[in-house]
């Protein structure tokens, strides 16, 4: 014992311990001194200190405990009685146990790492007080296997090297082994105005040609495998994923009841499917009849559209819900109290009525509030709600039946945003018109258009997709362009700044496929993987987060072939 360090005990303390060695009572304190411990039983209200009587204390003086991560120490406090005091945190890099800042032990694994655990796929994600570590394993998919770190499909059909199909409008070609069986492991995008055929590209000259590969909402995406799987992720409160639950997924989930799918489309709080036969399949929100069986009630699994075959497209708006048929016809149902469904007088129908007396439409496309229609002559035709000159005719007048957008030709792919449009046009260019406010018509301006603007300095597009206030652009050289609203990082530049005029998406250097939804944006890259950025509340980027991305993230386990 060094005594230069041993305290001695005033005359009243003397007396008090030896007071308290002669009563036993219920409570004990410890005391130390010189390098040893003995207990003893002070009398009731009574403490160590030198308080007296009136001291009561729960901790002797000295004596340390974790609070969190950082320290508190008994002290001397007013009256003279022992009582904890204010905590010291602990530094970066350190925790608190027992009493005392120690070194964190090394992270298990890097944030955002994947590995496989018992058929499943483990993330790294982050815990309370900042550490580190495996959550639990999300089981993949039946038909699905974990594969180095992700659920990838598992082989179920050999093919030779070098075989070519299809997978809507791309042409997969078979890259020998993989997972122990030949498999589909290159894809080429077909460009805009064609379409696989017996498995290259061909000119697209009948109905419905080109099903897209990927499709998003406001708040949930879908996605369409090489071999006719459905899945879906996000948003749910309406049934929309299509599980038989309300609860929103922020990783995919395969509509496996449904079989083989030819084509999805996610519309805002409901999803529309095409299987190969011709009839469509609806499921989710239900209030103005836009799943088309008639009622209005919401189903959280697919229900089939009343009396309606021979449809080679499908597409959804915000409350209805559109298709196109072999005949170049379009049939709509749901909402129509601003004129969507292209016909006079009915608020709604909750079953299949024909757009007009339009004929020899080859594509269509939705927007919250009103239709286009791509003809065989190249020529667009719209209708519903006009406010914001989304539908190009140069007015802002609400149009119930299809009136053609003037000055307009050569036109083979067309998108509908929430209140704007654009197109593609056979040169490789793109034009858009309607609401502008944050720059979704790239035209440099924020200035509302009621008629066609081309988009400045872009060319070489084969597709293009309009967002809510955004609008994408996928490039003959795979590469992604985007402009307008960026508020929650659906631009994929890496930023939150709006942009006039199209800017090049970060990450993968190549893609084939891409949807604009809400606030977000979602991506197929050659090699069948999808990849989301934007808002991601609900898990609409399928990343297994609810955490916003500015820059492109991969799907958890998803690849399309």
């Amino acid at each position: 014992m060094n005594r230069s360090h041993a305290r001695t005990a005033s005359p009243r303390r003397r007396a008090l311990l030896l007071a308290a060695a002669a009563i036993a009572v219920p409570s004990l304190a410890t005391v130390a001194g010189c390098g040893h411990a003995f207990r003893i039983d002070p009398p009731a209200g009574t403490s160590l200190g030198t308080g007296g009587a009136d001291c009561a204390t729960s901790c002797v003086e000295g004596a340390t405990r974790c609070s969190e991560d950082a320290v508190e120490v008994c002290a001397r406090g007013p009256g003279d009685c022992p009582e904890w005091g204010s905590a010291a945190a602990c530094a970066e890099g350190t925790t608190c146990s027992g009493g005392r800042c120690v070194s964190l032990p090394p992270a298990p694994c890097l944030q955002g790492a994947t590995r496989c655990s018992d058929g499943g796929v483990e993330t790294c994600t982050a815990q309370t007080g900042g550490a580190v570590a495996w959550g639990t394993a999300i089981a993949c998919q039946a038909g699905s296997l974990c594969s180095d770190g992700q659920c990838v499909l598992a082989c179920t059909a050999a093919c030779s090297e070098g075989e070519t199909r299809c997978s809507g409008s791309a042409v997969l070609t078979c890259t020998g082994e993989a997972s122990g069986c030949a498999g589909w492991g290159a894809v080429t995008a077909c460009a805009a105005g064609t379409t696989c055929s017996d498995g290259r590209c061909a000119a697209c000259t009948t109905p419905g040609c080109g099903a897209a590969l990927v499709s998003a909402s406001f708040t949930h995406t879908v996605a369409l495998t090489a071999d006719g799987r459905a899945l879906s992720w996000g948003y749910n409160a309406s049934g929309e994923i299509g599980d038989g639950t309300v609860a929103d997924r922020i990783t995919p989930f395969a509509l496996d009841t449904l079989g083989e799918v030819s084509a999805i489309v996610a519309g805002d709080g409901h999803t529309v499917a095409l299987l190969p036969e011709g009839t469509p399949w609806d499921w989710g929100f239900n209030s103005a009849g836009q799943l088309g069986d008639g009622t209005t009630f919401m189903s959280s699994s697919p229900v089939r559209v009343a009396a309606l075959g021979g449809v080679v497209a499908v597409a959804a708006g915000c409350e209805f819900t559109a298709a196109l048929r072999s005949d170049g016809t379009v049939w709509e149902w749901g909402d129509n109290s601003l004129s969507e469904l292209g016909i006079d007088g009915a608020i709604a129908s909750p079953s299949p009525v024909r757009a007009g007396a339009l004929g020899g439409v080859v594509a269509i496309s939705a927007g919250c509030r009103h239709m286009a229609a791509l003809t065989s002559d190249g020529t667009v035709w719209t209708w519903g709600l006009n406010h914001y000159g989304e539908l190009g005719d140069g007015t802002a007048d609400t149009r119930s039946t299809p009136v053609q957008v003037p000055g307009l030709s050569g036109v083979v792919a067309i998108s509908g945003g929430l209140d704007h449009t654009a197109v593609l046009r056979s040169d490789g260019t793109v034009w858009t018109w309607g609401w502008n406010l944050h720059g979704g018509l790239g035209d440099g301006t924020t200035a509302q258009r009621y008629a066609p603007v081309q988009v400045a300095g872009l060319s070489g597009v084969v597709a293009v997709s309009a967002g809510e206030f955004h609008t994408v652009a996928l490039k003959s050289d795979g590469t992604l362009w985007a402009w307008g609203d960026n508020s929650r990082g659906e631009l994929g530049d890496g930023s939150l700044v709006e942009r006039h005029t199209p800017v090049r998406v970060a990450g993968p250097s190549r893609v084939v496929a891409v949807a604009a939804g809400g606030y977000h944006t979602a991506a197929v890259t050659p090699d069948g993987a999808v990849w989301g950025w934007g808002e991601n509340t609900h898990g609409q980027l399928g990343d297994g987060t609810t955490s916003d991305r500015s820059t492109p993230v991969r799907v958890v386990g998803l690849k399309l072939w």
